[in-house]
C-alpha cells in the first residue's frame, strides 16, 4: 500500500508503505514468520521483559545458584535471603504470545520503519553499496582512509580568501588602525625539530607616515619582555643599558620574525625553514597584537604594574590580515 497527499493541488505519491496494525499483523504472518519477527525484537518489546541492572549497580542481588551457596554454609540464613528479586531474573520469556501489541504502534518503532523504507527505495541494500560501504570499512581497518582534516577542509573551503589576506601586509594593518603605535607585538614559536620555543615582546616605537610601515623596539639577545619603564604611557627615550635595537621599516611578518630571530640568537637561519607559503602563514600566526583600553591608557600606576604595561590581547597579525581584508 502507499500514502498520498495534496501539496500545491496536486497529488503527491509517498515511497513509505502503511504500517499495519499490530491485530493486522498477527493475523497475516504464519507462525514461522512470527518466530522469526520475535526473534528480531529486542527484549523491551515484551510483555515479560523486566528491567535488571549491572552487577556493579548498588541494587544487583546475586543469583539463586550463588545465593543457595552462600546460605549452605549459613544455618542462620533467613529464606527470604535466597529469593530472586524481579531485577535479577536474567531469562525472559520471547514468544509470540508475550509480544506487546503496543510496541509497532510505538513512535520511535514507526520511525525506524519508515527509515528502513527509505533506504530500501533509495537502494543503500543494493549491491553498489553494499560494495562501497565494504571498501570504506576495509580502508578504514586499513588506514588508507579517513575523514578530512578540518584544516584542509577549511583551506579548500576559503582558499579564494586565504590567498588576498595574504597580500596584506603590516602596513596596510596600520593605515587601517589594526596596528597602532604604541601597541606590544608578542611574538611565540616553537621549533619542533630542536624542541625550543622562542619567546620575545617587541614594541611598536612608530609608523612611518607615507609608507605605513612599522618600527619596533627589541629586546636583546634572549631576553623576553621589554623593560617595564617601556611599557608605560608617556614613556622617555630608551636607556643606553637597556641595549634595545630598532628595527626600521618592517612590512612584513616573515621579516620581523627572521630579524627577531637573528637577535635572539637561538636559532641558526639553516632551522628556520625554507621560505615558502606555509612558514609565510605561520609567521602570521605566530604574532599577536597587545593594546590598551581606553580606559587604561592613561592608568600610569595600573601600567606599572601589569603584564605588559596593562594592555590586553587583540588577537594574531593573521587574524587581524583577515579582518583587515574582509574591512
Amino acid at each position: 500500500m502507499s500514502e498520498t497527499s495534496v501539496a500545491g493541488g496536486r497529488p503527491r505519491r509517498s515511497t513509505r508503505a502503511t504500517i499495519k496494525t499490530p491485530l493486522a499483523v498477527t493475523e497475516d504472518l504464519s507462525p514461522e514468520s512470527q518466530g522469526l519477527l520475535v526473534s528480531l525484537l529486542p527484549p523491551t518489546a515484551f510483555i515479560s521483559f523486566s528491567p535488571s541492572v549491572p552487577p556493579t549497580h548498588v541494587d544487583y542481588r546475586t543469583p539463586l545458584f550463588d545465593s543457595a551457596a552462600t546460605a549452605a554454609s549459613d544455618d542462620d540464613r533467613m529464606d527470604v535471603d535466597t529469593q530472586l528479586s524481579p531485577s535479577s531474573r536474567l531469562i525472559q520469556e520471547q514468544t509470540p504470545a508475550t509480544l506487546d501489541p503496543a510496541v509497532l504502534t510505538s513512535p520511535f518503532f514507526l520511525s525506524a520503519a519508515h527509515t528502513y523504507q527509505d533506504h530500501l527505495f533509495s537502494g543503500w541494500f543494493g549491491k553498489k553499496a553494499r560494495e562501497e560501504a565494504a571498501q570504506f570499512q576495509a580502508g578504514v581497518r586499513q588506514g588508507t582512509l579517513h575523514a578530512e582534516w578540518k584544516d584542509e577542509v577549511w583551506e579548500r573551503d576559503h582558499s579564494p580568501q586565504q590567498n588576498q589576506s595574504q597580500q596584506v601586509d603590516l602596513a596596510a594593518l596600520a593605515k587601517r588602525g589594526l596596528l597602532q603605535e604604541g601597541d606590544v607585538i608578542s611574538y611565540r614559536r616553537h621549533f619542533a625539530q630542536l624542541q625550543v620555543t622562542i619567546e620575545k615582546d617587541v614594541l611598536v616605537d612608530s609608523i612611518d607616515g607615507p609608507s605605513s610601515t612599522i618600527s619596533v623596539l627589541v629586546p636583546p639577545r634572549s631576553t623576553r619582555s621589554l623593560h617595564l619603564t617601556l611599557l608605560v604611557n608617556g614613556r622617555g627615550e630608551p636607556q643606553p643599558q637597556d641595549r634595545l635595537q630598532l628595527m626600521n621599516n618592517i612590512a612584513d611578518p616573515v621579516m620581523l620574525e627572521s630579524g627577531i630571530l637573528d637577535i635572539d640568537g637561538t636559532v641558526d637561519r639553516a632551522d628556520r625553514g625554507v621560505a615558502n607559503g606555509k612558514n609565510a602563514r605561520a609567521a602570521w600566526k605566530s604574532f599577536t597584537v597587545w593594546r590598551w583600553r581606553d580606559e587604561m591608557r592613561n592608568d600610569i600606576q595600573a601600567q606599572m604594574v601589569m603584564d605588559r604595561g596593562g594592555r590586553e590581547r587583540v588577537g594574531t597579525l593573521f587574524y587581524l590580515s583577515t579582518y583587515c581584508h574582509q574591512k
